[in-house]
């Protein structure tokens, strides 16, 4: 899953998933995440979210997704430096925006490894 209130970045990353061969689905805000998180039930194989969504931080969104899926990789991504914010702990996986897009699919790849996720995010 994606999730990032700006349809281009959202649009980009998912592009790049899939024509990597992940299936993704698309959430523009944290209330429409949870929807379809809900709905995917068990096939959700891990989310790169923005830290900052008009309705929710990124991780909150992140923990609530993790209730009953504890472990759910997350790939977190912001515009801002979020370690210097002293929001995310050393185990989280961020990248600053712009990234590169290799540095995406490096960053996909290790969680879905560190989750034990297949081919299919």
């Amino acid at each position: 899953m994606v999730v990032d209130d700006e349809p281009s970045v959202r649009r980009m990353v998912s592009a790049l998933l899939r024509d990597t061969g992940y299936q993704v689905v698309e959430a523009s805000n944290g209330a429409e995440a949870l929807e379809l998180a809900a709905s995917l039930a068990a096939e959700l194989g891990l989310v790169v979210c923005d830290l900052s969504l008009p309705d929710i931080r990124g991780v909150e969104l992140a923990a609530r997704l993790r209730e009953g899926r504890q472990n759910l990789p997350v790939v977190y991504v912001s515009g801002w430096d979020a370690g210097e914010a002293g929001v995310l702990d050393a185990s989280s996986t961020y990248l600053q925006k712009p990234f590169p897009l290799l540095e995406l699919l490096g960053a996909v790849a290790r969680a879905a490894t560190d989750g034990t996720l297949a081919a299919v995010a």
